[in-house]
């Protein structure tokens, strides 16, 4: 068992919706010690996120930056998308202001995912500030 099957197993519970699953492997993961990486921490936040899990999906994206795995802006962008669907849109912004303290770059799928946060939670006018910190 290694790391790039648990992460298979952990993607296959996030197309189920299964998060609390995708969560065990995890730890099934550390206890055995087999290493944890982008794409298993990417797909354990997408279970979190599809299914509202916004703190667990913001605890993983914390025990990514403490444990200096590398992050990128697909991770960030999933947890930006369950604080949304959470109604914890102020969260997501934080989070997306946050990357660059962790040298993530913000992309344009980052920003259209807080800009449709805002939308998502009738916070429309957050949304042109938004597009000006684009340029």
């Amino acid at each position: 068992r290694n790391t790039i099957l648990f992460s298979a197993a952990i993607s296959s519970c996030e197309k189920g919706q299964q998060w609390t699953r995708a969560l065990q492997l995890l730890g099934e993961m550390s206890d055995n010690c087999v290493e944890m990486n982008k794409v298993t921490y990417s797909a354990a936040i997408s279970a979190c996120e599809k299914t509202g899990q916004w703190t667990m999906a913001l605890q993983l994206l914390s025990t990514m930056a403490r444990t200096r795995a590398q992050m990128d802006a697909v991770v960030v962008q999933s947890a930006i998308t369950a604080c949304s669907h959470g109604s914890q849109w102020q969260t997501g912004l934080q989070l997306m202001r946050a990357m660059s303290n962790c040298l993530v770059e913000k992309t344009s799928d980052v920003y259209a995912t807080a800009i449709a946060s805002c939308a998502e939670n009738s916070e429309w006018r957050v949304a042109p500030q938004l597009l000006s910190d684009t340029t």
